[in-house]
C-alpha cells in the first residue's frame, strides 16, 4: 500500500485536493482478527474529525492485501455505511455469506492470482467472490481480476500469485 503514497500515484488525485493513505499493521506479534475492527475504525473516526475540512467522507474507500483484504472485507461488513468502495487483493480465508451481504450496496473489487501459493484462489477467493456477487445490488461497478499469469511491473512472470497486489499497485490493468 506504501506504494500509493509515491508522487506519480498521488498525482492522479491532485485534481479531487489529494488523498490520504492510512496504512494500519496489526499489531506486533498478532495477525489481523475482528477484535482490530473496531479499534480501525476509531482511528479512522479521529482522523476524519482532525481534517474533516479536507475529506470528503463520501469517498472513502478500504482496501488490503492478503490477511489485509480478509481484514478489509471485515471491516468494510461492519461499516458499510462509511465507505464509497472495497478492494481486496488475495484476501486469506473466506468472507461468510451473512458479512458478503452486507456488502451488497457497495463496489467490491477482488483481485487474486489464480497459481496463489498463499491463498487459494479457487477454495478462498472465487468462493467469497460469489457471496459477494450473489448479494450485490451494485454488480455492474464490481469486478474480479482473476491473473493467470500473475506478472511483476517488469512484465515478467511472477513465481507467486499471492504477489498479485503488484498488478494493481503498478496500474498493470487497462
Amino acid at each position: 500500500m506504501k506504494q500509493w503514497a509515491k508522487p506519480e500515484l498521488q498525482e492522479r488525485f491532485k485534481d479531487a485536493g489529494g488523498a490520504y493513505i492510512f496504512v494500519p499493521r496489526a499489531p506486533t506479534g498478532t495477525n489481523w482478527d475482528k477484535s482490530l475492527i473496531t479499534p480501525i475504525k476509531l482511528t479512522i473516526d479521529d482522523f476524519i474529525q482532525k481534517n474533516i475540512n479536507n475529506i470528503d467522507v463520501s469517498r472513502i474507500y478500504i482496501g488490503g492485501y492478503s490477511l489485509g483484504g480478509w481484514m478489509t472485507l471485515h471491516t468494510a461488513a461492519a461499516y458499510p455505511e462509511m465507505f464509497a468502495a472495497v478492494f481486496a487483493f488475495c484476501p486469506a480465508w473466506g468472507i461468510s455469506d451473512d458479512d458478503a451481504a452486507k456488502l451488497k450496496d457497495l463496489p467490491v473489487w477482488l483481485t487474486s492470482g489464480k497459481n496463489d501459493y498463499a491463498v487459494s484462489y479457487y477454495m478462498t477467493v472465487t468462493p467469497s467472490w460469489n457471496k459477494i456477487i450473489s448479494h450485490s445490488n451494485v454488480i455492474k461497478n464490481c469486478r474480479f481480476s482473476s491473473l493467470d499469469p500473475t506478472t511483476n511491473p517488469d512484465g515478467s512472470i511472477a513465481s507467486n500469485g499471492h504477489s498479485s497486489w503488484a498488478a494493481v499497485e503498478n496500474d498493470m490493468f487497462s
